[in-house]
């Protein structure tokens, strides 16, 4: 019901606009008659005048047309659209009593020049004038040729050609306005159609701007994923390298330096044992000793290395009596498969 009365509104407003317009163009009509023109404006500025004044009305008209199209546009009535059509036809009826009435205008202007042209020269054959100066003075500038024409007319008759060249040549000043005025219709109608397209450019460049903002923001986001991405491969193969170190550190090199610098060092022991005791006897059992001690730590090595749950970090040493009391082979085994069984 809103968009309803708005629209009637809209069309009562029409209607006032279509009086104000004939109201303008009776004063063009009317400013063109000389008794009705008394102030100090000539023809020629009041018809100016009204004839802005009508045009600014008509513009009005064609936008309130606009406005009526849009809410038309989202109702669903046959009575609503003819009577738009209608109102369309008026608009394109008060242009061309616009330019009738401006013709008329100028048509009446010219007949009133006309008359006055009439009256002064009838004035001047009242008068007794002289026919010979008449002629001179209207038709100066012409040929010898012509005398003997212009003797055979009268001084009205020379007046009525005269303003027959006139009226053909505003005739044809007509037919150009007229032309023109087509030709700057059209041309305003292809700038309505060139300002309509390039609204609908500039919306176009802006969905595709904020597409291209989207873009750039997935773009900064994918990036940035990747460079985390990247950071967590580097993360996973150190951790990879370090435990695989840590794996060839624990199952296959612990052991092995461990026990090779233990068997340095127990070389040291040994040679400092040799030159402090003087008997072979001790220095076999030494030897011994070690070949044993050497046996049983080889054992111990190669089950830690497989099973890889057995902690050697106690240092694995025997005590060599220096008095004497030296341990048998049975004694030595035995007293090693006690010590790897504890550690397993």
């Amino acid at each position: 019901m809103t968009i309803s009365s708005d629209i009637d509104n809209s069309f009562k407003r029409l209607d006032e606009l279509q009086f104000s317009v004939f109201a303008k163009i009776n004063e063009i009509i009317d400013d063109s008659d000389p008794t009705a023109n008394q102030g100090e404006e000539s023809i020629e500025l009041k018809r100016i005048k009204s004839t802005k004044d009508a045009n600014g009305l008509i513009f009005k008209f064609r936008d309130m047309l606009k406005v009526i199209e849009i809410n038309i546009s989202g109702v669903s009535d046959d009575q609503l659209s003819i009577r738009y059509q209608m109102y369309k036809e008026k608009l394109s009826n008060l242009r061309i009593k616009l330019r009738e009435s401006q013709l008329q205008s100028y048509n009446s202007e010219n007949e009133l020049i006309h008359n006055q042209r009439i009256a002064k020269y009838s004035s001047v054959i009242r008068d007794n004038f002289d026919e010979s100066d008449l002629r001179k003075d209207l038709f100066s500038g012409r040929s010898t040729k012509d005398d003997s024409k212009v003797k055979n007319k009268t001084i009205q008759d020379q007046i009525l050609s005269h303003n027959k060249s006139i009226t053909s040549a505003l005739q044809s000043t007509r037919q150009l306005m007229s032309t023109s005025i087509v030709q700057t219709e059209l041309n305003i109608d292809s700038v309505e159609q060139q300002t309509k397209d390039l609204s609908n450019l500039n919306d176009k460049f802006t969905d595709f701007e904020s597409l291209l903002n989207k873009s750039k923001n997935v773009v900064r986001f994918i990036e940035k994923q990747d460079r985390k991405d990247k950071n967590n491969i580097y993360l996973s193969i150190g951790f990879l390298l370090s435990c695989s170190a840590w794996v060839i550190w624990r199952r296959l090199l612990k052991m092995p330096i461990k026990f090779f610098l233990w068997s340095l060092f127990k070389i040291f022991r040994i040679f400092n044992r040799m030159f402090v005791n003087s008997s072979s006897k001790g220095d076999v059992d030494v030897y011994a000793t070690v070949g044993a001690i050497s046996s049983s730590l080889i054992a111990s090595s190669i089950l830690s290395s497989s099973t890889g749950t057995i902690n050697l970090n106690e240092e694995f040493t025997m005590s060599i009596e220096p008095h004497g009391e030296h341990k048998t082979w049975e004694d030595i085994v035995n007293e090693a498969t006690s010590r790897i069984v504890d550690e397993l």
